[in-house]
Order: C-alpha cells, then structure tokens, then sequence
C-alpha cells in the first residue's frame, strides 16, 4: 500500500463515521500538493482495490465515509 492510500485510510478511520469532503483529504494527505478532485478519486479507487471495496462509501457531492460494520 502506498503512503497516499495509508494516509487516507488511516483518515477515514480518524473520522469514521462521518463523510470527509475533497477538502479535508486534500489537507490531510496531499498537504501542501494541487490536487483535483479526479486525483482523489483516483487514489479512493486505488484504496479500493486493496481492501474490500464496499468499505468506503461514496457520498455524492460531498465525499467519502467507512461503512460502519454490524456489530
């Protein structure tokens, strides 16, 4: 897993389970970087292909979430 997609995860973790918006992951993993919306969505779908896919859930025009498990 590359440091991009850890960082990532480990934020949705932090914020689980509320959504984190563009904004908050471009601050939290890209830091000072540009970075488009369509990179952040490349780095999801690059997360998503190393763990389960339906454990991030997108939120259309606000961003994305961990699924909360059954308990």
């Amino acid at each position: 897993m590359g440091k991009k997609e850890a960082l990532l995860l480990k934020f949705l973790f932090i914020k689980s389970p509320h959504t984190i918006s563009f904004d908050e992951i471009a601050s939290y993993v890209y830091h000072d970087e540009i970075a488009s919306e369509e990179r952040m969505r490349s780095l999801v779908r690059q997360l998503r292909t190393k763990i389960p896919h339906h454990y991030i859930e997108t939120i259309k025009g606000e961003g994305y979430k961990l699924v909360s498990l059954p308990q």
